[in-house]
């Protein structure tokens, strides 16, 4: 009996105890279950936290290569811009450098037509005075000429006066000469 009463008090026991094991085992699987399903959820979320965060980076990553490829097209236009502004530079740095040629010729043509016009008024000016002594030994001899012509009307008058009186005189001897040749005829 006392071999049957522990062994019911025993079975009870285990009995209590396999109760408790299989509400254990029922806890445990419940709790399992709410942890499967707290973790299948968690995972779903987080999931879709990661494909939301994988679709902001895309769209980040995206709007970057765009940004990117905005600052390659700005630099390709700063890069032609310098390109063509150092062109326009070496342009104009060549005009400048003709300008100065251009002067420099300008000045010396400048300097040649000084030099031209100071050689051209001593010309002149030699001129001037040959003129002027031109002039001075024209009147000179505009003066001599008329002294001369004086001088020859004077001449052509006392020739005149001479010439009447000798052709007085001749016409006198002449007609004496004729006289005596009549009176040699005679």
């Amino acid at each position: 009996e006392k071999c049957e009463a522990d062994s019911k008090e025993n079975e009870s026991y285990f009995l209590n105890k396999f109760e408790k094991e299989e509400q254990n085992a029922k806890n445990i699987s419940q709790e399992k279950l709410k942890m499967e399903n707290l973790l299948n959820s968690r995972y779903k979320m987080l999931e879709k936290e990661k494909e939301d965060k994988v679709v902001i980076l895309e769209n980040n990553r995206n709007q970057l290569l765009d940004n990117l490829d905005k600052e390659k097209v700005a630099k390709n236009a700063l890069a032609d811009e310098k390109v063509h502004l150092f062109r326009k530079l070496e342009y104009s740095k060549l005009e400048i450098s003709q300008l100065e040629d251009k002067m420099k010729l300008v000045q010396v043509d400048v300097g040649n037509c000084i030099v031209e016009k100071r050689e051209d008024k001593g010309k002149l000016d030699n001129l001037e005075n040959v003129l002027v002594n031109l002039k001075k030994e024209k009147n000179h001899m505009e003066s001599q000429y008329l002294e001369i012509f004086k001088e020859l009307e004077i001449l052509k008058t006392k020739d005149t006066k001479a010439s009447n009186d000798e052709d007085s005189n001749v016409a006198g001897k002449n007609s004496s000469q004729v006289e005596s040749g009549e009176n040699n005829d005679e």
